[in-house]
């Protein structure tokens, strides 16, 4: 069955710099702007046709790191994608644009549909479900197509690799704009993973999609990510960098740093993000945050292992992993 217009989900909006609970305007494309907040009246816009609900002390460092985040995609040839290329992601078509990244994506994507989402779907019920730095919206999509409502934030609304891409996936009232019976649906808007627009218990899946290691404190994003996921909920981080050994993390980020400087003269650290996680930080802070993780580990095949330790040999330092990681409350 296809969804209908008013099967679409009211989300419980907050807001992102006082707190306190937003009603809904009239109208909108892909999500009714707030009305202005009646705790601290601060009114809302829209960027690209999206509702800005990003904290407004944070916004202009939020919007650099945004900047410059679009303008290193688009370098790499990412705003090349077609239409048809982007409803299919994340497995890649003839033409994508680093096939092989979201070759490796999909394989993450398949270990948690399997194993996390299509298991909680079984009883039937619909999950809310956070996409948080969702870029073109890819995984909003699928979930959509799974029969989830998810709420795909980010912060940046560029119409090539950010949010304004997304909108090609989506009609009017957040249905997925393909032909065929997704029962989900699909709501947009700008926010910051840091300070989630949403009331507390309100979501069942908080997912950072390739998006964790960009924060600039996991014991922010995770005390959050616990804020809003309701008792049974589950947070997942997808396609987020993993070391065992925290310097070849802190080298793999220093060399990153000093190459977009070289090539671009910024070095893309607008946020002071963490830029790659380990297992013991993520236990630590999840602890705090009264999370406790678990792993699933994707089969990539020979040519990702011979990869790896070719990498592994040539740079000296440890490798990358990109594990599904889990975690319901303690």
């Amino acid at each position: 069955m296809t969804m209908k217009a008013d099967d679409r989900p009211r989300w419980p909006w907050r807001c992102p710099d006082c707190g306190a609970a937003l009603e809904e305007g009239d109208g909108g494309t892909f999500l009714p702007c707030p009305l202005p907040c009646t705790g601290c009246g601060r009114p809302f816009t829209r960027e690209e046709g999206l509702a800005d609900l990003r904290p407004a002390a944070a916004k202009a460092r939020l919007q650099r790191f945004a900047d410059e985040y679009a303008a290193v995609r688009r370098a790499e040839g990412r705003d090349a994608i077609a239409v048809a290329d982007l409803r299919a992601l994340p497995w890649p078509g003839p033409q994508t644009p680093l096939a092989w990244e979201w070759l490796i994506r999909a394989k993450s994507y398949e270990t948690f549909l399997d194993h996390a989402l299509r298991p909680r779907l079984a009883g039937g019920a619909a999950l809310r479900a956070l996409d948080l730095g969702a870029g073109v919206g890819w995984l909003s999509h699928r979930l959509a197509w799974e029969g989830c409502h998810a709420l795909a934030l980010d912060v940046c609304a560029d119409r090539h690799v950010g949010l304004g891409a997304a909108r090609q996936l989506v009609d009017l009232q957040g249905r997925v704009a393909d032909d065929g019976p997704a029962t989900g649906s699909v709501t947009l808007a700008l926010a910051d993973f840091n300070h989630l627009p949403l009331a507390d218990s309100s979501v069942d899946l908080v997912i950072f999609n390739a998006a964790l290691h960009y924060s600039p404190s996991l014991s922010t994003s995770l005390a959050e990510a616990a804020r809003v996921l309701a008792p049974q909920g589950l947070v997942v981080v997808l396609d987020s960098p993993f070391y065992e050994d925290a310097a070849a993390g802190r080298a793999m980020a220093a060399e990153r740093r000093a190459g977009f400087m070289k090539r671009f003269g910024f070095a893309s650290d607008a946020l002071g993000s963490v830029d790659y996680l380990t297992r013991g930080d993520l236990a630590q802070e999840g602890l705090a945050a009264g999370l406790r993780w678990r792993y699933l580990i994707p089969h990539h095949g020979w040519r990702w292992t011979l990869r790896r330790a070719w990498r592994r040999r040539r740079l000296g330092r440890e490798s990358a992993a990109f594990p599904v990681a889990l975690a319901e409350r303690l």
